[in-house]
């Protein structure tokens, strides 16, 4: 049994090591593989420099957590503007409410951010279909002005 334990150890610092400088992975799952708290708190320290993950899963591990590490984990996360979903069920009720109001800020970033985009979309195809409005309302009202011109000389 510490044989595989201390095979974990090196396993969850190589992949922390990894999304530290991966710009692609959107999704983890560690279910069931063993992670001690030491590993997964790299996990969760790794995070901090990583924008594109979000969703980390790491249920069912050998060994709790415990609450130590649980507010650990909060607190390194609250920097964290992509991660949405965390696989984990917390045992004490503080870091859990903490981390749901940490995913549901991540989320209403997440959402305002689309709006914004289809906003700046809708703006632009408005102003693409304006354009040749603008442009003949224009040369409209040059030729008025011009044919008013005239009738005054």
């Amino acid at each position: 049994m510490t044989g595989v334990q201390t095979c974990a150890l090196p396993i969850s610092y190589a992949i922390a090591g990894t999304l530290r400088v991966n710009n692609t992975l959107t999704s983890i799952n560690l279910d069931s593989n063993l992670l001690t708290s030491k590993g997964i708190m790299a996990l969760v320290q790794a995070l901090q420099r990583n924008a594109t993950l979000t969703e980390l899963r790491f249920h069912n591990q050998r060994h709790i957590c415990g609450g130590k590490s649980e507010m650990e984990m909060t607190k390194l996360l609250k920097d964290n503007t992509t991660l949405l979903k965390l696989g984990y069920h917390f045992e004490l009720a503080g870091p859990r409410m903490t981390m749901t109001n940490i995913l549901s800020r991540n989320m209403d970033r997440q959402r305002q951010r689309r709006q914004e985009q289809r906003q700046k979309q809708r703006q632009r195809r408005c102003w693409k279909r304006s354009e040749p409005k603008r442009w003949a309302t224009e040369v409209l009202d040059v030729w008025r002005t011009r044919t008013y011109l005239q009738t005054l000389l």
